[in-house]
């Protein structure tokens, strides 16, 4: 019931009591600015988040806008296991470009140290920060140019957790 004009009790003047929908199946509605929309294709796949989670869908339309500088873009959603509601906010994105790289890390694991952008790696029982020279990136993983090599085992998850200790230890040496 999307909405309810009624109370118990109460009497009605030729108006709507209620109005029922099926929101099983719902349109995400996304805004492609200029810079992007002549890379957007109908069929293109587009990954949709919310709350922490992802719903996968392709795009069905595409809508230009007069006097705007974006163009819509539609997307069919299965709402029957996500329980969205019609107007809710949603993060929607779409690959434009695909490319293989030799090493990539995920963006989570990069700090900054010194003025520099590495990665803690794991030598022995501790972990040493790594200056990188990094590449092309998506939304979740960086390309690594130089500094890593494949196979190294890095911190990827809470990485600030151990700059967090390295930085108070500095901290106390200066005491």
């Amino acid at each position: 019931c999307l909405i309810k004009a009624v109370h118990v009790g109460a009497t009605t003047q030729q108006r709507i009591l209620f109005e029922i929908a099926n929101v099983d199946t719902l349109w995400a509605e996304f805004r492609v600015f200029a810079t992007h929309f002549n890379k957007v294709e109908v069929g293109q796949e587009i990954e949709i988040e919310f709350n922490g989670e992802a719903i996968t869908s392709t795009v069905t339309n595409i809508i230009p806008t007069k006097d705007q500088p974006f163009v819509f873009v539609r997307a069919l959603l299965d709402n029957t296991k996500f329980n969205l509601s019609s107007g809710q906010l949603l993060k929607g994105y779409i690959t434009t470009n695909q490319f293989d790289v030799d090493l990539a890390i995920e963006k989570l694991a990069l700090q900054e140290l010194g003025g520099q952008l590495g990665v803690f790696v794991k030598e022995g029982e501790e972990y040493e920060f790594t200056p990188l020279i990094l590449g092309r990136s998506d939304k979740n993983y960086i390309e690594v140019i130089d500094g890593l090599v494949q196979g190294s085992e890095y911190v990827s998850k809470n990485s600030f957790l151990i700059k967090a200790d390295i930085l108070k230890s500095e901290v106390e040496d200066d005491d």
